[in-house]
C-alpha cells in the first residue's frame, strides 16, 4: 500500500509544480493530505489556495482549510475560514453546521442559533446531532416551542440513536 501511497503523492507533487491549473491540483492533493490525517500539510496547501481570488472553488477550500484548523485545534482559526466560505455562499450547509457547534460550545448561543437557524432552512431532515443542538440551543434561548418540536422530531426521526438516550437522560 505504502508504495501506492508514495505514486499518488509524487503525481500530485508534479502536478502542482508545472503549474497550470495549480490550485486545482493543490485541492485534491490537500484532500489526500487529509485523508491521510496529515492536517498541517493540508492546512498549507489550502492556504496557498485560498489566496487565489480567481479560483472558482475557493469557498470548498476554506471550509477544508477550517475543518483542517478544527483538526489541528486553531478554533478561532477555523472559525474564520468558516465564516470566509459563508462571504462566498451564504448557503454552505457544511460552514453554517460547524459554525453552529462552533458557537455553542463556545457558549455564544445567540450566534449558534442564527447559524443553526439558517442550517435548518435548507435542511430538510438534519441529523441526530444538530436536532439534539437545536433543542440545546432552543433551551438556552428559553424558546420552549422550538425545544419541544425539535425534540419530537429526534424522538421520531432517530429514537434508537445515542442522541435520543442523551436527550431523555437530560430530562
Amino acid at each position: 500500500y505504502s508504495s501506492e501511497y508514495e505514486l499518488a503523492e509524487s503525481h500530485y507533487q508534479k502536478a502542482i509544480d508545472f503549474g497550470e491549473g495549480e490550485s486545482r491540483f493543490r485541492l485534491n492533493y490537500a484532500s489526500y493530505l487529509y485523508q491521510q490525517k496529515r492536517f498541517s500539510e493540508a492546512e498549507k496547501q489550502l492556504q496557498a489556495i485560498v489566496e487565489d481570488s480567481l479560483y472558482e472553488k475557493r469557498e470548498t477550500a476554506l471550509v477544508m482549510l477550517g475543518l483542517c484548523q478544527q483538526q489541528l485545534l486553531q478554533a478561532d482559526k477555523a472559525k474564520r475560514s468558516f465564516e470566509r466560505a459563508l462571504i462566498l455562499n451564504p448557503r454552505n450547509t457544511l460552514a453554517l453546521r460547524e459554525l453552529s457547534i462552533m458557537n455553542y460550545e463556545a457558549e455564544n448561543f445567540t450566534s449558534a442559533w442564527r447559524y443553526f437557524q439558517s442550517y435548518r432552512k435548507m435542511v430538510a431532515r438534519p441529523d441526530a446531532e444538530l436536532l439534539l443542538l437545536g433543542i440545546e440551543l432552543a433551551r438556552e434561548l428559553n424558546d420552549a416551542d422550538s425545544e419541544a418540536s425539535y425534540a419530537l422530531a429526534l424522538k421520531n426521526l432517530y429514537p434508537k440513536s445515542r442522541e435520543y438516550q442523551k436527550y431523555l437522560q437530560r430530562q
